[in-house]
């Protein structure tokens, strides 16, 4: 969350961008429905992302006249930086080499340490994951000199549900799933730590361990690796106007407080949407609790 309000901060501090941002949160991503039912009865389960994607990012698209979706950055867990070898575990231990053999083999390379940040997608990504990782790249030497890995699922498009069992850790943990299974398709990127598959998280994930007292400057010089990481990527998908960015000058902006029906409101979601023009561009970042997305109409 707290690198959604970031870069939410630094990109309303600008005057002009061509394309469209909105940023959402949203809770009861532990509470997903299984797969099979993401799959094949999308929009009957009304929580959390799913129900942003069915109640308020369909019907907006298609009160825009035909806007392209262009993705989404869901940014999961992103501060658990460890850099000691041998605490990094991979899903499926024995199969993970068949798998992904190059991701492997940079684990072994890397002495099995957690000093990396992991990119999960589909082929239909790749562009995206290029623009990111170039950026990331562009920031290697400062603060932290940490790779960031991909692992590209080989599917393209919607996955259906034998790919996605064979796949779950990395197709069904992340809300990318409740964008990848519509139609149409929503390109998602699941930007993680590895969250219980490295470090101290693998004892504490979920537990009252994780906690404050696990925080270290390392780690906090990570996570704002990443959120200036994915803050310049979208910058320059949204394409500001960086002699327009004013830090004492906050830009009007349309805010939405999105929430279900329910009374309970399962959903709490917000959007903010930047610099609409007669061209603009849809692109999406997130979180297990955050997402954030650009238009194109």
């Amino acid at each position: 969350m707290a690198a959604m309000l970031e870069i939410a901060r630094v990109m309303t501090s600008s005057n002009e961008q061509n394309f469209t941002t909105i940023f959402v949160a949203f809770d009861h991503e532990e509470n997903a429905p299984p797969a099979n039912v993401a799959i094949g009865t999308p929009c009957e389960t009304p929580q959390g992302s799913d129900d942003f994607v069915c109640s308020w990012l369909l019907p907006f698209l298609q009160s825009s006249g035909g806007a392209e979706f262009q993705g989404i950055f869901m940014l999961e867990t992103i501060m658990n930086y460890d850099p000691q070898p041998n605490v990094q575990t991979v899903p499926e231990p024995q199969l993970f080499p068949f798998f992904f053999p190059s991701v492997h083999q940079e684990l072994v390379d890397l002495n099995f340490s957690g000093g990396f940040l992991l990119l999960i997608h589909k082929p239909d990504e790749t562009a995206m994951v290029s623009a990111f990782q170039q950026t990331w790249e562009d920031r290697s030497k400062s603060p932290v000199a940490a790779p960031a890995l991909n692992i590209n699922v080989p599917v393209s498009g919607k996955p259906d549900q034998p790919t996605t069992d064979r796949y779950y850790e990395f197709l069904g943990r992340s809300d990318c799933l409740a964008f990848w299974v519509r139609d149409p398709y929503f390109r998602c990127i699941f930007v993680t730590d590895t969250a219980n598959y490295r470090g101290t998280m693998r004892q504490c994930y979920h537990k009252p361990c994780d906690n404050v007292t696990s925080i270290t400057d390392e780690k906090l010089t990570f996570l704002a690796k990443v959120t200036d990481s994915v803050l310049q990527t979208t910058m320059k998908l949204a394409q500001v106007n960086l002699e327009s960015s004013s830090s004492g000058k906050q830009q009007a902006s349309t805010m939405t407080m999105y929430t279900t029906q329910n009374n309970l409101s399962v959903t709490s979601s917000c959007a903010v949407g930047l610099g609409v023009s007669s061209m603009t561009s849809l692109m999406c970042l997130a979180t297990a609790c955050i997402l954030a997305a650009l238009f194109h109409f």
